[in-house]
């Protein structure tokens, strides 16, 4: 795919993140050949302008509800072009809609369909309490809580001390390992996916 529309919301969150975007596309050389911004309780009225652009495929950044009436709207006025979307819209919901998002392609956070023992015992017990399929977003406020756990079993019940041992740490969770960078920042690999047969699966 060589020419690229973006099409983002027209909030500050998604237009700070159309920045990144772009800079990204032109870091990597790819065009970017046409940017739409929707209104965030209308996003149907982008439609026309999107089914007459030239591009090879489409890359949606907005917040989850008005993003799936975009697509779903795109899909029934017969566009078929792929569509390439965050991990804000890689979620078990978005994924039961199944065919009426045609072809879309996510950048999830972390692999939930991996094999390693912990991820399957959060991802069993999940489905057990709550009756759903687990998302990115469940499994790191399970990572969290169990971080903030062991850091309050090392430092007590002191905040200061709780933070310098989540700083440190090299934890073994759901996701793989999670350690901090000196200014406190934490990296992963995002992991492509593809939604097919109401599954996001990993290509």
């Amino acid at each position: 795919w060589k020419r690229l529309a973006l099409v983002s919301e027209g909030v500050r969150d998604a237009r700070l993140a159309s920045e990144r975007v772009r800079e990204a596309a032109a870091d990597l050389e790819e065009s970017l050949v046409l940017h739409v911004e929707y209104a965030p309780y209308a996003p149907a009225e982008a439609i026309p302008r999107l089914l007459r652009a030239d591009v090879d495929a489409l890359l949606v950044w907005g917040r989850t509800a008005g993003a799936v009436e975009l697509i779903a709207g795109l899909r029934r006025r017969g566009m078929d072009l792929p569509i390439l979307a965050p991990a804000g819209l890689v979620l078990p919901e978005v994924a039961a809609l199944g065919d009426d998002m045609g072809a879309l392609f996510g950048a999830a956070p972390l692999d939930l369909e991996g094999d390693g023992e912990l991820l399957q015992h959060f991802l069993d017990r999940c489905r057990r309490k709550s009756g759903e399929e687990p998302s990115h977003v469940a499994a790191y406020a399970y990572e969290a809580a169990r971080m903030v756990i062991a850091a309050i079993g090392q430092a007590g019940l002191n905040r200061a001390r709780i933070r310098d041992e989540v700083a440190r740490m090299r934890f073994e969770g759901v996701s793989g390992q999670i350690s901090f960078n000196s200014l406190g920042g934490y990296q992963r690999e995002p992991v492509l996916v593809e939604l097919h047969a109401g599954k996001w699966v990993r290509r």
